[in-house]
This record gives C-alpha cells, structure tokens and sequence, in this order.
C-alpha cells in the first residue's frame, strides 16, 4: 500500500508538471500573438516602435521583480 507521505511528492510533481505545460502553452500562444501583432505593423510606423519598446521594457520590469523575489 502506498503511504501518504509518497502520494503528496507524486502529487507535488505532478503539479508541477502541469504548471509546466501550461507555462509552455501559454508562452508559445503570447508569441504568436507579439509575432502576429509585429507582422501588421509597417517597421516605420510609430506604432511598431512602441510596441517593441513595450515589451522591452515589459520584459526589463519582468526580470526586475522575479531577481527581487528571489533574493
């Protein structure tokens, strides 16, 4: 019989794995999205910089937070 104690780490991996391929998912849609997005846009278009702009900086914001939540 399986004890409790094994059924809660076969649990806590199979979370985690799930979170995984969620993750994976997720990310893959948004960049096809940004993809799809930077395609419309003519490259000299105002448009097109603030959009690469934003999510330079989106991502810059991003690192930010996760290198501060984990020190």
């Amino acid at each position: 019989m399986p004890s409790l104690d094994g059924l809660k780490a076969w649990f806590d991996y199979e979370l985690l794995i799930v979170a995984l391929a969620l993750t994976v998912i997720v990310s893959v849609w948004v960049r096809t999205q940004i993809a799809d997005c930077l395609a419309s846009l003519p490259l000299t278009s105002p448009r097109f910089a603030l959009t690469v702009t934003a999510i330079g900086l989106g991502t810059i914001l991003l690192l930010i937070v996760l290198a501060g939540r984990y020190n």
